[in-house]
């Protein structure tokens, strides 16, 4: 929460001022294109404030000073060979499909051989035909960049269903997880990229594979209201009542998380026709109509009722 701060003098109003002054510098930096291998660089941006009025204790107000000029230095890291925008893991907390990009500033920069440096480029220009040549050349299509995250998974955070299609052809594997512990798998169902997530289960996908909230695809697909996704998941062999690290299923997911939107309509009475038990209580004891009834989703509730075998 942030605080609210009392300036008392010229000074001190400057040096607040300065603060968010370095932090947007650095933020906008545009220049921080160097190879991977340069060293740092530091540069001084100079910027003169207006003069600034204060009150003294008596309530009178004291004759501003004169303008001053404030300097913030801004440091230019070297930057990731090969990289692009990175997207932010979904959550199982109802994340939304279309939050902003988040920049997460990587651990390590692997070092690729020539071939699976292509492959890269090729993936981040949507470029499947040279994606393509490079495998034939000899790319390590299991390769993983500063995230964890292999040419396929790249490809599914870039919702880019062509060149992950191509990928699961070309022998990338469904089931690797990048450090936030997400696999194409998992992702594609979340995202709603049924042709990526049908050829994942084809390829092998591990139906019971987990994200780092201990969601299963169905749980993530039904927290984003992904209908489709859930129609898939249902055809196959997966747990409909698995529990997450939240306490909840699927079911319970899609009660709390859609307030009785129509697509969450849809996916309960996916999950129910499927066999899901509305009896099951979350962590507060709840169980799926208890959670509708709480939240005065009639139709939530008159759907599950309706469709309990």
């Amino acid at each position: 929460m942030a605080q609210q701060i009392r300036r008392t003098s010229t000074r001190r109003s400057l040096a607040f001022v300065a603060l968010p002054l370095a932090a947007a510098l650095s933020a906008t930096c545009t220049s921080c294109a160097a190879p991977a291998s340069a060293p740092e660089e530091v540069s001084v941006a100079e910027v003169t404030l207006p003069p600034v009025s204060e009150n003294t204790d008596d309530g009178s107000r004291e004759s501003p000073d004169a303008p001053a000029t404030v300097s913030a230095t801004v440091t230019h890291p070297a930057a990731e060979s090969g990289g692009e925008g990175e997207v932010a893991p979904l959550s199982s907390a109802g994340a939304a499909t279309n939050a902003p990009s988040v920049s997460v500033i990587p651990s390590t920069s692997p070092s690729f051989d020539p071939a699976t440096t292509r492959l890269f480029a090729a993936v981040s220009e949507h470029d499947v035909s040279a994606a393509e040549s490079a495998v034939a050349e000899g790319a390590d299509v299991e390769a993983r960049d500063s995230y964890g995250r292999s040419a396929l998974m790249r490809a599914v955070v870039n919702r880019d269903e062509a060149m992950a299609l191509k990928l699961l052809g070309l022998g990338a594997d469904p089931n690797h997880t990048d450090d936030f512990q997400e696999s194409a798998y998992l992702r594609s169902s979340a995202e709603g990229m049924i042709a990526v997530l049908r050829s994942s289960i084809e390829h092998g996908a591990d139906l019971e594979a987990t994200n780092h909230m201990g969601s299963t695809a169905l749980s993530v697909a039904s927290e984003n209201g992904r209908v489709e996704s859930v129609r898939v998941l249902l055809q196959h062999d997966i747990d409909i009542n698995h529990v997450n690290d939240l306490g909840w299923t699927a079911l319970h997911e899609a009660v709390v998380l859609g307030q009785g939107s129509s697509n969450y309509l849809s996916v309960v009475r996916l999950l129910m026709l499927g066999g899901a038990d509305p009896t099951i209580k979350d962590r507060t004891g709840n169980d799926a109509l208890e959670l509708a009834n709480e939240r005065s989703l009639s139709q939530m509730e008159q759907t599950i009722r309706s469709s309990w075998r």
